[in-house]
């Protein structure tokens, strides 16, 4: 009623300028004096309609799809200059938007890049100097664009609808691709510090840490500890044992890093701090299909590089290969053997020469890649893939959502290391549930878990004071969803769930993975690598049809991989 009323107030004013305006217009010469009086000062109604606005509930239309948005996602300022949040630029309008610290942004899309001072007067697209006052303003610590910008640079329409109390917003340039024919990190200061992993067999660890450093870049400049992930992540492994990208996203998604490489001056190779807080929260890891070249451009433009793997048959001390140019770095496998060494896509180059390889590749086009061997390696640690390489793009991990360390008080898990295996009826949907007990007055506000295929589909619910299975029928839905990519993923919740001290809760999720056979990741004791897992933490449980359900610590001695966010009810609100 509230909302209703507020939307009610808005129409109610714009009546009455309109009313104005309309007598302003008919008035004749004998009425001159009342036109003056009755004449609608702009400088005076609109801070009234703009304040009236930004405080309501909106909708977004965003070609013909409605979104429902808070009443922060829209900005009208005094002159009732229309403002979107800069972070739904990537999100809602595939753009790329990098902030700087000289206080302006690049925004990007497909043939299109825009520089945009924060508040200034003047916006540079591809060169061009045009005006546009205010085009990037900001508002208690959140950038916000002018949404004459999506008109002038990036081919929208942009419309207030009053009435609808809705922002329409429309593409006008829908046969163009989003992403350029050539996109490469040093070009713009996207590129992250290049490492040297020595003689470690910590390749992995390199590439993880360095895509999800270019991922918060140019905000954040950071360099995170490679020896941390590696001896510090739930798995029992050393530095010279090898890895893969399963272990830095259980290191990551459990909050155990990562952490500052400064933090480790001074120790010896094999020592590595294991209290220091996490510097970022990584809460979504995405997986790309296999030579899903576009999906790996799209997310190496979006968000951040993508680690990915090839077969090195070259090493940092011997570049001696019939498959590696060293003159043109310029390398081309095209043999059989499976990937051994990760690293790093950061850009790309459609028109690549196929002649600058050492044997020449069926066409052009190659993936610009950063290395884990130092300086002097490459063009300064960078090097060029051939799209036609067996390897490359076969395995692929983008961080695509990394939040501030405060995000959330409180994180509810069992499974420290992640996704080791995966549960199921032989089917593509089950359910599955994870019971936790509140550890205060607190306010569930995310929960997270594994997408073990592409175009899952998911239903959540929540069980309030859970006693045993039959407290399972009485489990209240509270919303649903989708992913297009496999990975891990962390889902807000639409609405905050109080939860009282001592209580026992369960969340519950009922998954869909099209083509899979066993929808559900969990964690158990694979091999000597995974000794550690303890699944006496956990009260997992999963079903068929939500109806009779097996506990999981009991039947298949394992964890369910799904965890709860919680804020201190007295906390944020």
């Amino acid at each position: 009623m509230r909302t209703r009323f507020k939307i009610y107030t808005v129409l109610f004013v714009l009546l009455i300028i309109l009313f104005l305006r309309q007598k302003s217009v008919v008035s004749g010469a004998k009425d001159i004096a009342f036109d003056r009086e009755s004449h609608v000062d702009n400088s005076v109604w609109d801070p009234v309609i703009s304040g009236l606005i930004n405080k309501n509930t909106l909708t977004f239309v965003i070609d013909s799809k409605s979104y429902v948005a808070p009443a922060d996602s829209i900005y009208i300022d005094n002159e009732r200059r229309i403002y979107i949040p800069a972070s739904l630029l990537t999100n809602k309008f595939s753009c790329a938007y990098n902030y700087y610290e000289d206080k302006k942004a690049i925004i990007e899309k497909g043939e299109t890049k825009a520089v945009v001072p924060l508040c200034g007067e003047t916006v540079s697209i591809n060169g061009v100097e045009r005006e546009l006052a205010d085009a990037l303003i900001e508002i208690e610590g959140v950038k916000y664009v002018r949404t004459d910008l999506m008109s002038m640079a990036l081919g929208y329409t942009v419309e207030f609808d009053y009435e609808q109390h809705a922002l329409v917003i429309n593409n006008i340039r829908k046969d163009g691709s989003i992403i350029p024919s050539k996109y490469d990190y040093r070009t713009d200061g996207r590129l992250p510090l290049i490492k040297d992993q020595g003689n470690h067999s910590t390749c992995w660890a390199f590439a993880s840490l360095t895509a999800l450093e270019s991922s918060i870049r140019p905000e954040l400049i950071r360099s995170y500890s490679e020896k941390n992930m590696t001896l510090n992540n739930g798995y029992i492994v050393s530095l010279r044992s090898g890895g893969d990208y399963t272990m830095a996203v259980s290191y990551l998604a459990s909050w155990r890093g990562p952490i500052l490489a400064s933090y480790e001056e001074g120790l010896g190779d094999y020592e590595t701090p294991k209290d220091i807080p996490a510097d970022v929260h990584v809460q979504e890891i995405q997986t790309i299909a296999s030579k899903h070249y576009d999906e790996i451009k799209k997310m190496v433009f979006l968000y951040g590089g993508v680690e990915s793997s090839i077969y090195m048959a070259i090493d940092s001390h011997d570049l001696d290969s019939d498959y590696y140019n060293a003159e043109s770095y310029a390398y081309y496998y095209n043999d059989d053997l499976r990937p051994n060494h990760d690293i790093v896509i950061v850009g790309w180059d459609d028109n690549y020469p196929k002649e600058n390889f050492s044997i020449v590749p069926e066409g052009n086009g190659a993936f610009i890649c950063q290395n884990s061997w130092g300086e002097s390696f490459g063009d300064k640690g960078i090097f060029y893939v051939s799209y036609y390489d067996t390897n490359i793009g076969t395995y692929n991990t983008a961080y695509t959502v990394v939040e501030p360390s405060d995000n959330y008080d409180h994180i509810y898990q069992t499974d420290i290391c992640g996704m080791v295996g995966q549960l199921g009826y032989e089917g593509e949907d089950a359910y599955f549930a994870n019971v936790y007990t509140a550890e205060g007055d607190e306010v569930l506000r995310a929960v997270s878990f594994y997408a073990t295929g592409k175009d899952a589909e998911y239903d959540i619910y929540i069980v309030e004071d859970f006693e045993n299975e039959k407290s399972f029928d009485k489990k209240k839905f509270i919303q649903k969803g989708s992913f297009e990519n496999a990975g891990y993923y962390t889902v807000k919740l639409n609405s905050d769930i109080k939860l009282k001290a001592g209580h026992d809760y369960a969340v519950v999720i009922k998954i869909k993975v099209p083509g899979g056979e066993r929808p559900i990741a969990v964690e158990y004791h694979k091999g000597y690598e995974t000794s550690a897992v303890d699944i006496s933490d956990g009260r997992g449980y999963i079903s068929f049809a939500g109806k009779v359900w097996e506990r999981m610590e009991e039947t298949k001695n394992c964890n369910i991989c799904l965890k709860m966010f919680t804020d201190d009810q007295k906390g944020k609100e």
